[in-house]
């Protein structure tokens, strides 16, 4: 399975950065990315945030546990109306895990969250991405938020 990025080679456990629209375009991949959207996320409103997960608890393996545990331990009672943008984005990034996609594009979240939280969810997804050994591409519409976190955090 040859997964390319405007024609050069992804390798697993990297995060990647692309334009939103050009995502489609430039993606060569005999899977199909896990979409994470800020615009549209998967999230149920009247269900809570352990069962918006959509995983039964007894097959969840414990580095999902860890995750869960570790992002999630506060809402988990909470109601999809009442979590926070981040707290939607790892609800959404456990479930493509517990799924084992390899290839998962995260549309708009960095344009959306305040700096300090952008920037610590950039930290948080490239060790995601290096320990669950899987390609993470993040679109951004925003020039200076894509080379400033590529010279702070990637490199």
């Amino acid at each position: 399975m040859i997964k390319m990025l405007n024609k050069q080679p992804l390798r697993l456990g990297e995060v990647y950065f692309s334009q939103p629209e050009m995502i489609n375009q430039i993606l060569q991949s005999a899977e199909q990315p896990y979409m994470i959207d800020y615009q549209m996320p998967k999230i149920l409103p009247f269900a809570t945030g352990w069962d918006n997960l959509l995983l039964p608890s007894k097959q969840v393996i414990p580095a999902l546990k860890q995750l869960i545990k570790q992002h999630l331990k506060q809402v988990r009672d909470r109601l999809g109306t009442e979590l926070t943008v981040v707290d939607q984005f790892w609800i959404q990034l456990i479930r493509g895990l517990a799924s084992q996609h390899q290839l998962i594009v995260i549309n708009h979240f960095l344009d959306e969250l305040p700096p300090n939280d952008a920037r610590q969810l950039l930290k948080d997804v490239k060790q995601v991405a290096a320990k669950w050994q899987i390609v993470i591409i993040i679109t951004t519409n925003q020039e200076a938020i894509f080379n400033n976190f590529r010279a702070q955090v990637l490199n």
